[in-house]
């Protein structure tokens, strides 16, 4: 009898199988003749993995060929369509054939011609290229299966004096010289822990090569408990002998990955069919030890050397990549310098691959510093054992480097590096005709995402450089919201007074600082339902420079644009939402420039009413950089605008314009306090910070470690949004006798950029939204 089945869940030795097609009880009727449990035999028709896409591209005639015939098309592949993003391409041409791996980013496999010989192998290459990744990717998706609680994978790296490194972490970055790598240097020995396993384990460490084969250097290792006097701690080792290897010549660095595969029953290496033993239990004695069968697990291993030739010292500059970057002599630092890459398919969680996730489109970009003839790319700079005089050292002379690639006017070079959890930006960058000067001024400490890994007495430094493109604001501009065709959210300037003309009610959106109107209506109708917003006839953004202008010059603007369109000279009305410093701007156009008169809600989010730390110097350089790393981390969208407030520092020496005002001493924040009682009705939204970390999310520990570098005033424990105190955004004080419909709403659990992207500040009570829905 014939018939299909699916696997339903794969073991060690047996397989659950779902047997389809039993029409009418068919398959019971005979089960019930059977004297036995029947047992099946089975092929594999297919693997439940979709095959991968390959984008086949150069010659016309090749391709038709190719395409047209179905005995020559790989298992595991299908070609690509137009559109479809392909993971392997095939470059076909007379003269030869060229296999691309595109998650690697490198040249797989190369012919010296295009017969169909070649053609054939070039076929049986694009299968092996999926057989190899599919290797790596093999799990045990069984949540209960229990081996891999049964031991413990190590790798002692050997050095040429014969003393032992070890390495917990299954994957881990080694540095050697060229020199030392021809000889094979350092050598290594993979080792698994078992601690009073009472049953048989069996161990295969596969070798997953750079050139897609696929070997077991080891063979079987078994562990049989009977062989062990002591049970406690027993190390074995995986390879009978110790093994060294290091990077093609031409490569900064290599990763070899490996797959270690532990099963409780025995592994036919020829057909990887499984045979075991089944439970048992001793006539006499006491019952032995509860044991597992069945079961297996896969551990992803990789191991990668990086090429280190170069040494940091007071003595001599070192120059990388051809000569793209150079790190100048530091008279209190030396290190070993070496470049390497960040793989955007990476499997790691460490360091180098995070970098990987700084790809924003075309809002942020790791630049690529290899030179022209590398085929691989180089965008990651690595410093190792550092060695400073003290710990001031950076802060008495930062480390500069120079890159050869420049930036343009409206971009901006950021060194970001990674410390096991968040990215960090360590130091600024300036380009000039001569290229981009950076300066490092710290080095992270680095904690391995799990907490384990490995340990050193001295500092390390994986850095890589993001181009940003730093965002472009509209000034001084009032436009009108516009909902598009496809569903997209537009600015629009034309027949803006008829608009004005034919609306009862208005909504005026007005920014924070370094922000942009459109950013927060796109926020308003992601997160707040449609109904909410139509007792509105109209919507404005009022877009402004808010760096250099001073903000009652700008709410003098605003009210003198608002006017020349008829507010104030009928019935019109008009809410305000606005965010930081657009508040402040607001509150000035109200009660100090009549705009009382058309004014009827203001709501108040994130408004340093009673001012800032961050008006002053010193505070703001803390702030801003504090800003820009919660916008790498979390919120790439104002990435550009973080970056408009660190260019304008560089050249700040003192604080003028909107910034200097947010002083709580200064005569803006005083004589605006000062103002009496417009009658207009505000509602004021404040956040607290200081619970996201207890929100489980990516947050977690960020907070901390911002409060820490923002010094003693966020130390004070007084709550705060990263931006000012709840007392300053909430101004009890100023509201004492004024309107009674006022309303200072009990802060959310937010920082100063999340009131109108993140679940506290658009779900939870006293947020905007729920103003809105509740107040229109």
């Amino acid at each position: 009898m014939k018939g299909t089945a699916k696997i339903k869940s794969v073991g060690a030795q047996l397989s659950r199988i779902e047997v389809d097609g039993d029409i009418g009880g068919v398959m019971n009727f005979f089960k019930s003749l059977a004297s036995e449990e029947p047992a099946y035999r089975a092929a594999i028709r297919h693997l439940p993995t979709p095959p991968e896409l390959a984008l086949l591209t150069g010659d016309a005639g090749l391709i038709n060929t190719i395409r047209a015939d179905e005995k020559i098309k790989p298992r595991n592949i299908a070609w690509a369509q137009p559109g479809e993003k392909a993971t392997i391409e095939v470059k076909v041409e007379p003269s030869g054939i060229i296999v691309m791996d595109l998650l690697k980013m490198q040249k797989a496999f190369v012919t010296d011609g295009s017969t169909p010989d070649h053609i054939t192998t070039v076929m049986d290459a694009l299968d092996k290229i999926v057989d190899w990744r599919r290797f790596i990717e093999l799990e045990n998706k069984n949540r209960s299966s229990r081996v891999s609680d049964m031991f413990r994978y190590e790798l002692h790296e050997i050095n040429e004096e014969g003393s032992i490194k070890k390495h917990n972490a299954p994957n881990v970055r080694i540095f050697a010289t060229s020199e030392s790598m021809a000889n094979r240097i350092p050598a290594f020995r993979p080792v698994v822990h078992v601690s009073n396993i009472q049953q048989p384990l069996y161990f295969y460490l596969f070798f997953v090569a750079f050139d897609y084969s696929i070997s077991c250097p080891g063979g079987e290792i078994v562990y049989r408990p009977s062989e062990h006097e002591d049970k406690s701690n027993v190390e074995i080792p995986l390879w009978k002998k110790t093994l060294g290897w290091g990077p093609a010549k031409d490569n900064p660095e290599d990763t070899c990955h490996f797959k270690l595969l532990v099963t409780t029953e025995q592994l036919d290496h020829q057909q990887f069919l499984q045979s075991g033993l089944g439970t048992h239990r001793d006539i006499l004695g006491e019952p032995t030890p509860e044991k597992v069968f069945d079961d297996w697990a896969a551990i992803d291993i990789a191991v990668t050397m990086v090429r280190q030739d170069n040494t940091l010292s007071a003595s001599g500059d070192v120059t990388l990549a051809d000569g793209n970057i150079t790190i100048k002599a530091h008279p209190g630092i030396t290190a070993s310098v070496s470049i390497g890459h960040a793989e955007a398919n990476a499997r790691s969680a460490g360091p180098v691959s995070a970098f990987a996730r700084l790809q924003q489109g075309d809002k942020v970009q790791m630049m690529d510093f290899s030179p022209s003839r590398s085929q691989q790319t180089q965008n990651v700079i690595e410093i190792s054992d550092i060695r400073m005089d003290s710990d001031q050292a950076l802060e008495q002379q930062p480390l500069e480097i120079t890159l050869r690639q420049g930036a343009e006017a409206n971009e901006m070079i950021l060194p970001v590096a990674f410390d096991g959890h968040h990215f960090r930006v360590v130091g600024d960058a300036i380009s000039d005709a001569d290229g981009t000067h950076i300066r490092i001024r710290e080095i992270p400490d680095v904690n391995s995402p799990d907490g384990a890994g490995e340990r050193s007495l001295f500092k390390s430094l994986k850095m890589t450089l993001c181009k940003v493109a730093l965002g472009q604001q509209d000034v001084n501009q009032l436009r009108y919201v516009q909902k598009l065709d496809d569903g997209t959210i537009a600015l629009q300037r034309e027949s803006i007074g008829i608009k004005i003309g034919k609306a009862k009610k208005v909504l005026l959106v007005l920014h924070g600082m370094a922000g942009d109107g459109l950013s927060m209506v796109n926020a308003i109708h992601d997160n707040l339902p449609a109904a909410n917003l139509q007792g509105y006839d109209l919507i404005l953004v009022y877009d402004y420079e808010s760096l250099n202008t001073p903000l009652d010059e700008t709410a003098k603007m605003l009210k003198t644009t608002l006017a020349e369109f008829g507010f104030g000279q009928d019935e019109k009305r008009i809410t305000i939402i606005s965010h930081s410093l657009g508040g402040l701007i607001a509150r000035w156009m109200i009660e100090q420039e009549g705009g009382s008169a058309f004014v009827d809600h203001c709501v108040l989010v994130g408004t340093p009413n009673n001012g800032s730390m961050y008006g002053k110097i010193d505070g703001y350089v803390r702030w801003a950089q504090t800003a820009l790393d919660l916008a790498i981390n979390f919120i790439p969208n104002i990435v550009p605008f973080s970056g408009i407030l660190l260019k304008f520092l560089k050249t700040a020496s003192d604080l003028g314009g909107s910034i200097a005002q947010i002083d709580p001493n200064s005569d803006f924040i005083n004589k605006l306090n000062a103002s009496k009682d417009p009658g207009t009705r505000y509602t004021v939204i404040s956040g607290d910070a200081a619970g996201m970390d207890d929100s489980g999310g990516a947050y977690d520990g960020f907070f901390e470690k911002a409060k820490s570098r923002l010094g003693n005033w966020m130390n004070s424990n007084e709550p705060n949004d990263l931006f000012a105190p709840v007392r300053s955004l909430q101004c009890k004080e100023l509201w004492e006798g004024r309107n009674e419909a006022n309303q200072i709403l009990d802060p959310v659990t937010n920082h100063h950029f999340g009131y109108f992207v993140t679940q506290s500040g658009t779900r939870d009570a006293n947020t905007v939204w729920k103003v809105l829905s509740e107040r229109i």
